[in-house]
């Protein structure tokens, strides 16, 4: 490709971005502590689900400075080479001189691509996107170890989808009841930034991408009828216990190898995410058990208990926290976080709450102690006692809210 097609291409690229900022954007949690990091020359590196907003944001903090873009998820860049990648830093110059931030979106297209941005990294900020965590996080290391900084974007947190409906938390009896009716709405329409527009139905279209584009083409998979029953099987049993032979069994696949492959190329590209028992004791990777959750609530069968907790297990991810479940023969607790035990419940009275969560809270922290008991419920919030045993009961709007002092 030569320099003139190169700045055809980044022009036309540029007239559609034009017309994407003129529609309504949010600003993201992520952007302040992206920004911050952004003091000198480096490689930024943005992940996440294919359609979760990465290109945006990388142009929201790109805007500040004089910066060029460049998408190569686009048909008429497919198949260039690394020798290629200089033609089209020669026709960025030709059209806005010598920028000082570079944004490439889904570059890792290109095979041999992080030498290209090593070398530009020692001299502007590049801002890399892409929606593969092990393809991207394998080629960065190899060529930028210690020097690039890695961040994860989800889709929209409960408090960015209210941002953009441009919704205000008064604290009165009537915003409460608003806020209740717009946190059924986030578990129904999820926080994919397109939903917010189209509605529910482009969320098929948005699995089919992400499958697709980031798995089945990647890897050039022939079966696509069989990630595409896994994945749905992973998404169907959001918080529940799966285990690699159980999918195996289920789909009659030849190997449990093929399965920790596919389950393996599904968190890659972000559509889901599994999690592992506190302190479990393995024998080999492919009997273990473990939790599983998808990137979006809307994604997952549609059950509000479920949706609660997959939207709490995507809360404690955007703050960087460690994540395990505890369960044995007798109980179970959803989510063991460094400081914290979690249990997410639907549960609509406190004397319910005591019969169902309580008993499993306290025998856990007697087995793991020092940590703080926490009940996440729909709408139930107080406080119980029991000795020194504190545990706090809180509804999940409020504890969503709450995290807007962690952003």
């Amino acid at each position: 490709m030569n320099p003139g097609e190169a700045r055809r291409i980044i022009q036309d690229q540029e007239d559609e971005l034009k017309q994407l900022l003129k529609k309504k954007i949010v600003q993201r949690e992520a952007a302040s502590q992206i920004e911050a990091s952004m003091v000198g020359p480096n490689a930024f590196l943005i992940t996440g689900v294919r359609r979760c907003g990465k290109s945006t944001l990388a142009v929201q903090l790109a805007q500040k400075h004089n910066y060029a873009r460049v998408d190569f998820d686009d048909e008429r860049l497919s198949g260039i080479t690394a020798k290629d990648l200089n033609n089209i830093l020669e026709a960025i110059y030709s059209l806005h001189g010598d920028v000082e931030v570079l944004v490439l979106d889904e570059i890792q297209m290109v095979k041999g691509w992080e030498m290209f941005v090593a070398r530009l990294r020692d001299t502007k900020k590049v801002i890399v996107t892409g929606s593969n965590s092990s393809l991207m996080s394998r080629e960065f290391g190899t060529r930028l170890t210690g020097r690039h900084l890695d961040f994860t974007l989800f889709p929209f947190s409960f408090r960015e989808f209210l941002a953009y409906r441009g919704f205000i938390f008064e604290g009165t009896t009537k915003s409460i009841a608003r806020l209740k009716s717009n946190l059924d709405e986030y578990m129904e329409m999820g926080g994919f930034p397109e939903v917010q527009i189209f509605g529910t139905q482009i969320l098929k279209s948005i699995l089919n991408d992400i499958i697709l584009k980031d798995i089945v083409l990647r890897h050039g998979i022939r079966n696509e009828r069989l990630i595409f029953e896994i994945a749905r099987f992973l998404l169907d049993n959001t918080s529940n216990e799966i285990s690699y032979n159980r999918i195996k069994n289920a789909f009659n696949v030849p190997s449990v190898h093929t399965v920790a492959d596919y389950v393996k190329f599904l968190e890659d590209s972000f559509l889901v995410n599994t999690i592992e028992r506190f302190s479990q004791k393995i024998l080999t990777r492919y009997t273990i058990p473990r939790k599983v959750y998808g990137v979006d609530p809307a994604l997952a069968k549609k059950d509000i208990g479920k949706a609660m907790e997959n939207i709490v297990y995507l809360e404690l991810r955007r703050q960087g926290l460690q994540i395990s479940y505890y369960a044995d023969q007798d109980y179970e607790v959803d989510f063991v976080t460094p400081d914290e035990l979690i249990q997410v419940t639907y549960a609509s009275s406190e004397n319910e709450i005591r019969n169902r969560e309580l008993r499993s809270l306290k025998e856990v922290s007697k087995k793991i102690p020092g940590k703080r008991l926490t009940i996440i419920t729909y709408d139930v919030e107080g406080e119980i006692r029991n000795g020194n045993t504190r545990i706090r009961i809180v509804p999940i709007w409020k504890y969503l809210l709450e995290g807007q002092m962690l952003h």
